[in-house]
């Protein structure tokens, strides 16, 4: 996939067109969910990870949205319309580092273009907050609670890495090495239940 990314052509009307697909199956499995479209653990797309759909999808719509927005040519209607769709599979994978990064992203691409264009995604999410399903309110509110559960995990996860890593300073424990090394760190019962970090930088030196 992220080789299919690399050699993206967004001139042409079928560039990444299987992350478009992707993205239809996503939103097709939360139309036929049984608790509902909005169900709590978000869609997981043709993939088995729900935060590798979402973070790849998100990077695809990203680079996408800057060749659409920024091109001097005018842009396809194809274009734009499988962007809405990558979109809108986001917001329903509920994965915050997703949402996280299109915001960002879409905010420095439209300020590079004229700065007042910057407020538009700043626009719409406070809509999607103030009109959005509960379940969205719910995961954006989370993301500056910092007492949420979620977010407490997290903090006890890079603790539990940063202790690792002083331990194992110059070559990191090895790769996927949490599981191997749970027992040597009682006081952090976390490593028995997840073989991440939950922070890109953390997991690189701990491996």
């Amino acid at each position: 996939t992220a080789y299919e990314i690399y050699q993206c052509d967004w001139s042409s009307d079928v560039c990444s067109s299987d992350l478009v697909i992707s993205a239809g199956v996503g939103i097709v499995q939360a139309v036929i969910h049984p608790e509902g479209f909005w169900y709590r653990y978000g869609i997981h797309g043709s993939l088995s990870n729900l935060m590798t759909y979402a973070q790849v999808l998100m990077l695809v719509t990203c680079m996408g949205f800057s060749w659409a927005f920024l091109n001097p040519h005018r842009s396809r209607i194809l274009i734009w319309a499988g962007l809405i769709l990558m979109g809108f599979a986001i917001l329903l994978t509920l994965n915050r580092q997703s949402w996280l990064g299109l915001f960002l992203a879409m905010t420095f691409i439209l300020f590079n273009k004229k700065k007042i264009y910057s407020l538009i995604p700043v626009i719409f999410a406070i809509l999607v907050f103030i009109l959005g399903p509960q379940t969205l309110k719910n995961r954006i509110e989370t993301m500056t609670n910092l007492k949420d559960y979620s977010v407490n995990e997290r903090f006890v996860m890079w603790k539990a890495g940063w202790d690792i890593l002083k331990d194992h300073p110059w070559t990191g424990c090895g790769f996927k090495c949490q599981f191997v090394i749970a027992d040597q760190y009682p006081e952090h019962p976390i490593l028995q239940k997840y073989t991440h970090m939950h922070n890109s930088p953390i997991q690189l030196a701990v491996d």
